[in-house]
């Protein structure tokens, strides 16, 4: 049994992308501001696992609305990623 050819979208195959480039520069993060952020994080985890389900769902909805009105910049940014 053989396998079937491959079917692209369109009739053709992938592009394939430029090579990698940085689109905006950073800095890397030193151990004390990762271990930081890790612990800041943790800690705001622990107290909105306490939070009501009816709270978080809330927060949810807006959010949704606000990556849907904002789709085209975010989509931008995530393809230049």
């Amino acid at each position: 049994m053989t396998a079937a050819p491959l079917q692209w979208i369109c009739d053709r195959p992938p592009r394939i992308p430029p090579p990698a480039r940085p689109c905006a520069p950073f800095e890397e993060l030193a151990e004390a501001a990762l271990e930081d952020k890790l612990a800041r994080a943790d800690a705001a985890y622990r107290v909105h696992r306490k939070t009501p389900l009816a709270d978080r769902a809330r927060w949810l909805n807006n959010l949704a609305g606000i990556l849907e009105s904002e789709k085209d910049r975010l989509g931008r940014i995530m393809t230049l990623e």
